[in-house]
């Protein structure tokens, strides 16, 4: 329920905006190509136009590559920016902690140089 509440990152909605041109690209370039491609078969002087067509479809392949590689590297830095908690003593409000005395997960050191 939490998760629902956060704002979204920018990174997703530059990964969105990345994903959705680059197949917006593909889809328009591959119905160019399915139209056009009986007379780049017949005409070899629109060789220029079907590598414009290849072109663009490999340009929007990857512009959604790097949308989706946007996307996960964002996620993932947002989620290392939410950190659970700093290590180092954690103050409880109400406790006194008493000097020489060992609280939980610490460790005394004893001094092994002493002379009696």
């Amino acid at each position: 329920m939490l998760s629902l509440l956060r704002s979204p990152s920018r990174s997703a909605g530059t990964a969105v905006m990345y994903v959705t041109i680059g197949v917006l690209m593909m889809i328009w370039t591959g119905v160019w190509y399915y139209a056009r491609h009986e007379h780049w078969a017949e005409n070899s002087d629109a060789t220029a136009e079907k590598y414009i067509c290849i072109g663009l479809f490999m340009s929007g392949l990857a512009v959604t590559v790097i949308g989706l590689l946007v996307g996960q590297i964002g996620g993932a830095a947002k989620q290392a920016d939410n950190t659970v908690g700093v290590a180092g003593t954690v103050v409880q409000p109400g406790v006194v902690q008493q000097p020489g005395v060992a609280q939980p997960g610490m460790v005394q050191q004893v001094p092994t140089n002493v002379i009696q």
